[in-house]
Order: C-alpha cells, then structure tokens, then sequence
C-alpha cells in the first residue's frame, strides 16, 4: 500500500482499537455496532459518529478493493489528516484544569 493509505489505516486501527477497550467488545463486533454503542455514552464519539462513518466506509474499501499496481483509490491528504485528528482527539483528549 501507499503511504497515505498506510497512515490512513493506521490511524482507523486506533480508533477501532480504543473503541473496543472503552466497551470491552469482542473481536468480531462491526464497526457500526462499536460506533452506535459508544456514541450512547461517550459524548465526543457521538459527537464524530457521523465523520467515523464515513471514514469507515472509505476504509472498507481501502481494505477489500485495493490492487497493489493500480489501486482504485487511496485517501486524500484532508481525510488521512482528519482521521488522525480524530484519532488524537480520542486516544489523547485534553483536560481542563
């Protein structure tokens, strides 16, 4: 994969990741369901959910679709920037002192 693609996933990995510890979920769970479930407790996910939707769509299809010598597509600049601030903004969020 290109790099954009690779930090791209990187960064959705995360986000997946941080989702299943903050639910305790199994491995098998969709996205979706991680998303739909976080978001009833966890402000800032239900605050994102529809950007992560997005997101995940792009991601699916980085995944399944992609040709090594001719992808379909690879992610633009702005998304893999706003899925890593996304990523920080859930993996780091600030504290108001």
């Amino acid at each position: 994969m290109d790099r954009d693609s690779d930090r791209f996933l990187a960064a959705f990995n995360a986000i997946e990741h941080h989702l299943r510890e903050l639910l305790d979920s199994a491995e098998h769970r969709p996205f979706s369901e991680l998303l739909h479930q976080a978001g009833h407790t966890h402000a800032l996910v239900r605050r994102l959910s529809s950007d992560l939707r997005n997101l995940a769509e792009l991601r699916n299809f980085l995944v399944h679709r992609y040709q090594q010598r001719e992808p379909l597509a690879v992610p633009s600049e702005a998304s893999v920037a706003k899925v890593e601030r996304i990523r920080d903004a859930l993996l780091k969020p600030s504290t108001l002192h």
